[in-house]
């Protein structure tokens, strides 16, 4: 009798599971299915490339080569963009979209946990920086940012690891975005297998040192003057960014092109929350900016 029981039970269990993980497998096969290139003139090209020692995850994606490049640089601890490409595919229909895993994140660090150099430093992230550049071939870029200096001052990664999650955790549609947005982006990612899914957060738990060196940077000390378009998009209800302090910084900023705009119903990761209105602000922002001068800023 308990045979039959403890049987029964495990049907019971392998069932919903064996279910829930047959619906993944069918909505990560109709995102791969979404995600493909076929434009002659497109360009699809992913896969690992040797920045400061190790291999980091870069993604280059668009259906027009001319389309001015649009460069994210994922925010933080550890929190890399890459699993979000099946929410934001219409962008790639009008800007070249480069996704970079940076040292201790996403796909990067699923590559090769044990490889990443010891712990993640801002410093040591504005070295790849560096280096990225001047394997390129980009000298005089490269030199402006060395001269700026990476003004390593420090906060304890501790400290504002707590901040961020009490923020997110206390705040109903932040904490809703990470649900659906977040996790359900990861879930059902074609990029993502259930051993990255994991090695997903390790990265992240991994990149919390990266916020030593960054908790007071004086962003108005640094200058407030740009000779490129700049433009500030930001989630009305942000609880860890909140949008009073970025617009009083947007103010201070002095550039020759420039714009602020709230997305409505949005808290942190507005853009992805809601990225056909984050692509309306491109397009009506920052495409004309870029396509009409010799900048090519983004966003």
């Amino acid at each position: 009798m308990l045979g039959v029981i403890l049987a029964a039970t495990t049907a019971a269990f392998v069932t919903p599971v064996a279910g829930l993980l047959g619906h993944r497998a069918v909505r990560r096969s109709a995102n791969a299915a979404l995600m493909r290139i076929d434009a002659p003139t497109g360009i699809d090209e992913q896969g690992f490339v040797r920045i400061g020692g190790i291999d980091q995850w870069i993604s280059i994606r668009g259906e027009d080569r001319t389309n001015p490049v649009l460069l994210e640089l994922h925010g933080g601890p550890g929190a890399a963009n890459s699993p979000y490409g099946a929410r934001t595919r219409e962008w790639e229909k009008h800007f070249t979209l480069v996704r970079w895993d940076m040292r201790g994140a996403g796909l990067t660090f699923a590559h090769a946990p044990a490889d990443q150099g010891g712990p993640v430093t801002f410093a040591r992230l504005y070295q790849d920086a560096l280096e990225r550049l001047r394997a390129a071939g980009r000298t005089k870029d490269a030199a402006a940012i060395e001269a700026m200096g990476p003004d390593p001052r420090h906060w304890t990664s501790a400290q504002r690891s707590s901040y961020d999650k009490l923020c997110a955790g206390s705040d109903p549609l932040t904490l809703d975005t990470v649900k659906k947005v977040i996790i359900g982006s990861l879930w059902l990612s074609p990029l993502y297998t259930l051993g990255r899914i994991k090695a997903y957060f390790d990265g992240q738990r991994f990149s919390e040192s990266v916020t030593e060196g960054a908790s007071e940077f004086d962003d108005l000390a640094d200058g407030t003057r740009f000779e490129m378009p700049f433009f500030i998009f930001q989630g009305a209800l942000d609880v860890i960014t909140p949008a009073a302090r970025a617009k009083a910084y947007f103010d201070a900023v002095e550039a020759p092109v420039k714009a602020f705009e709230l997305i409505e119903g949005a808290s942190h990761f507005a853009a992805l929350r809601h990225p056909d209105r984050f692509l309306d602000l491109l397009l009506t922002h920052v495409r004309p900016a870029v396509t009409t001068t010799d900048h090519r800023g983004t966003a």
